[in-house]
């Protein structure tokens, strides 16, 4: 049974051994890697939403004669309006999510 997070260590020590491989080997381990559709898929749903919000902010910016204070422009997602500011906490918790840290972390 697949976890819901990706554990990091785990994650480090597979690329090691990984990169020891031949090539062939290679190839062939990379065979057994799961499709898209295994892995949480809430994730993937997550970062969409926070994309397209970033997309949208960012085109009104490309709209818009003026030069606009995107931190203060307003979208809608998450069933709720949005300003820049708090779509930024928003990807910075969902990096948080998926690495044990946020970008602000680094």
């Amino acid at each position: 049974m697949m976890s819901d997070y990706i554990d990091r260590e785990e994650t480090v020590k597979t690329v090691r051994l990984f990169n020891a491989l031949t090539d062939d080997e290679k190839e062939g381990e990379i065979r057994k890697i799961p499709s898209a559709d295994v892995v949480d898929k809430s994730l993937f749903d997550r970062a969409r939403t926070l994309l397209k919000a970033t997309y949208e902010l960012l085109n009104k910016q490309v709209e818009s004669y003026y030069v606009l204070n995107i931190l203060e422009e307003t979208i809608f997602y998450d069933n709720a309006e949005c300003d820049g500011g708090c779509l930024m906490e928003d990807i910075d918790e969902f990096f948080f999510e998926i690495d044990g840290k946020g970008l602000n972390d680094e």
